[in-house]
């Protein structure tokens, strides 16, 4: 069963654009203290906890253990990137790896994911 053990959560960051159907997705700060979704296979700089239309406060978690949403077949074990919509997939070469996953998921399962920055696959 997916779990969170989050270390560092951040506030006083907002929405570059409509992120209200975005919860539990990998972002990456886009601006003067914005986020948005990263391009697929990007740096992610965080994990969005809320649902922000644009222009809100966005809750993000910056470190420990986060619930991502999986878009497709995940091992654990598994070094994670993000999909063009934010949703963990699993890393292939030339992918900036944002996690490693705790567990096994499949698309639209929610999975457990150990926040890292590990360079590009």
């Amino acid at each position: 069963m997916a779990s969170d053990n989050i270390n560092h959560r951040i506030s006083g960051m907002t929405a570059a654009a409509d992120l209200s159907a975005r919860k539990h997705s990998f972002v990456a700060v886009s601006g003067a203290k914005q986020v948005n979704l990263p391009s697929a296979g990007a740096r992610a700089d965080a994990v969005l906890y809320n649902d922000p239309a644009s222009g809100a406060a966005a809750d993000l978690v910056v470190s420990g253990v986060a619930l991502v949403l999986a878009a497709g077949t995940i091992s654990a074990g598994a070094y994670v990137t993000g999909d063009a919509n934010g949703q963990a997939v699993a890393a292939t070469t030339g992918d900036i790896q944002n996690g490693v996953a705790l567990e096994a998921g499949a698309s639209g399962q929610y999975i457990s994911v150990l926040l890292g920055y590990y360079g590009a696959a």
